[in-house]
């Protein structure tokens, strides 16, 4: 009987980092933020207008710059 109660603990077990690992990361920067919340309230074209500015003012070099493009493209 415990072979059986070990056959599914152990999928229980990394069900949570799975699920945990698949979530897309949130953004830190203050402005990658507001950008989500104008398209979270319906306004995606403020948000998408926020993305391309910092993308055109930004050196592709910088840090911001590939968080910018993965906000952009999804």
């Amino acid at each position: 009987m415990s072979r059986w109660k070990s056959l599914f603990a152990v999928p229980l077990l990394f069900a949570g980092t799975l699920a945990t690992a698949q979530a897309p990361p949130r953004p830190t920067d203050p402005v990658f933020v507001r950008a989500q919340t104008l398209v979270s309230d319906g306004n995606g074209v403020a948000g998408r207008a926020l993305i391309d500015s910092v993308i055109a003012a930004t050196q592709p070099t910088a840090r911001l710059y590939p968080e910018a493009l993965s906000l952009w493209y999804s």
